[in-house]
């Protein structure tokens, strides 16, 4: 048996195998693409049918993010960096004051895409004169839901804010 002819075979077969595995997430990452693309458009198209001005852009990429693990420690403590990575931490009092990031989760899940959030966002508002003045990703902190003393801990969710003309509202993204 001539190892180098097989070892040349195998090589090839290798990369051949590579280059259509290549293609296939290719093919994947542009359906996916024009699939959000195309969310966007109709979800403009609708809220322009009901009147809901957008002065901003409707992000279009694909993220995926982790849940944080957060601890409260009172509102006297020390302030703190309120971001993971480039992702601004809220409550629902439009401030992380005495929250800490103690963890990260170890893994991340794909948000939902912003043109839904925004229709999710424009149907709990029901106002006519409706005008989103900002889209963006952030964490939030439902406070509401725990026990907020010092030393409890809680989970801060990926969500979209999106101010608007009759407030700010976040919708989890998950």
């Amino acid at each position: 048996m001539d190892w180098a002819k097989a070892k040349t075979i195998l090589i090839i077969v290798l990369l051949a195998f590579c280059l259509v595995l290549t293609g296939m997430l290719v093919v994947r990452d542009s359906k996916i693409s024009k699939e959000l693309s195309e969310n966007k458009k109709a979800a403009l198209a609708y809220l322009d049918e009901i009147g809901v001005k957008i002065e901003t852009e409707i992000p279009t990429k694909r993220v995926k993010l982790p849940v944080l693990f957060v601890e409260y420690k009172g509102e006297g403590s020390e302030p703190v960096e309120h971001t993971y990575k480039k992702y601004a931490v809220y409550t629902n009092a439009i401030s992380s004051a005495g929250y800490k990031m103690t963890s990260a989760g170890e893994r991340a899940a794909e948000v939902m895409p912003a043109s839904s959030a925004v229709l999710e966002a424009v149907a709990r508002l029901e106002n006519s004169e409706l005008v989103i003045n900002d889209i963006e990703l952030c964490y939030y902190i439902d406070s509401d839901s725990i026990n907020v003393s010092s030393g409890s801990t809680d989970t801060a969710l990926p969500a979209w804010m999106i101010e608007t003309s009759a407030g700010t509202c976040f919708v989890l993204a998950y």
